[in-house]
């Protein structure tokens, strides 16, 4: 008997997460020809459920997803609320929620489209990394600069790769190159720096992912009065920054101690931790 925390929801179903439920023929494991959304859920609330909504459709629309009337976010959210309420509760969740195009050759028409699947798991409040980050850049890979590199697709390589070349090297996350050999985004954030009392971040044409921490900072941080910019970055000019942080709907904002032989204070992130984090751990509880 399948205990209530090893649950999936795979299209409606809700089965052992150790149960397979992609077929050989599956485009998600073929071609990695999926989207996903990794969200924060709350209290039973999804933290920036309109910005992961949103970002989810615009992908399905830039990559042709043929879908079904009733298949809109409230469909997806029902599905989401169904799983949530069949595992042990707990205040803070992790939901992974992958759409795939379903099943077929890469020129056929896909076959039981679309396709999805939701997972869950208990995971930690919010909280600072006091002890700061040690990074490095992630070289082999070179992520290209068009708005399919924006996409939270199963596509994953660089970051797959990435995440390898830190752990065998022993640091917490890795900066990820373009093409052009600028610093686009990280494995798993985006990244902002400081210089000068101005926030930067790259630019989305720079090839990283359409982050929705990303998203939320960039449009807190001038209503809070602070100097923000979109800027491209090479690593030279990273490594004469201020500051460095990353983000993620996860983990929130996370700073970076030592990029290389370069140490870094972290007192601008750390007061946005406060400022813009730390109050989304006050979601009321539903009634």
């Amino acid at each position: 008997m399948c205990s209530m925390s090893n649950l999936i929801n795979f299209n409606g179903n809700l089965v052992p997460k150790d149960q397979p439920v992609f077929t050989a023929s599956s485009r998600a494991a073929r071609y990695g020809d999926a989207l996903f959304e990794t969200m924060r859920m709350l209290n039973g609330k999804i933290l920036f459920e309109e910005m992961h909504a949103d970002r989810l459709f615009n992908g399905f629309l830039l990559l042709h997803f043929i879908l079904p009337e009733h298949f809109n976010w409230q469909f997806l959210k029902k599905e989401i609320e169904k799983l949530i309420s069949k595992v042990p509760q707990g205040t803070h969740r992790r939901i992974r929620l992958t759409v795939s195009r379903g099943d077929g050759g890469i020129s056929e028409e896909p076959a039981k489209s679309p396709q999805f699947m939701i997972e869950s798991w208990l995971i930690e409040e919010y909280s600072y990394n006091t002890e700061g980050f040690v990074v490095d850049v992630f070289d082999p890979i070179r992520k290209s600069t068009d708005s399919y590199s924006n996409l939270k697709s199963a596509n994953y390589l660089p970051s797959v790769m990435s995440a390898i070349f830190a752990k065998e090297n022993r640091l917490d996350e890795c900066l990820l190159l373009n093409s052009n050999q600028r610093i686009c985004d990280a494995t798993i954030s985006n990244v902002f720096w400081t210089k000068d009392q101005t926030v930067f971040t790259p630019p989305l044409k720079e090839g990283g992912i359409a982050g929705v921490m990303r998203n939320y900072l960039l449009r807190k941080l001038p209503d809070a009065g602070y100097l923000v910019a979109e800027k491209n970055v090479d690593t030279n000019t990273l490594l004469q920054a201020d500051e460095i942080f990353f983000t993620n709907v996860i983990r929130g904002i996370s700073w970076v101690k030592t990029f290389r032989n370069t140490e870094f204070t972290n007192q601008f992130s750390s007061a946005f931790f406060k400022k813009f984090i730390s109050p989304l751990m006050l979601v009321e509880q539903p009634s």
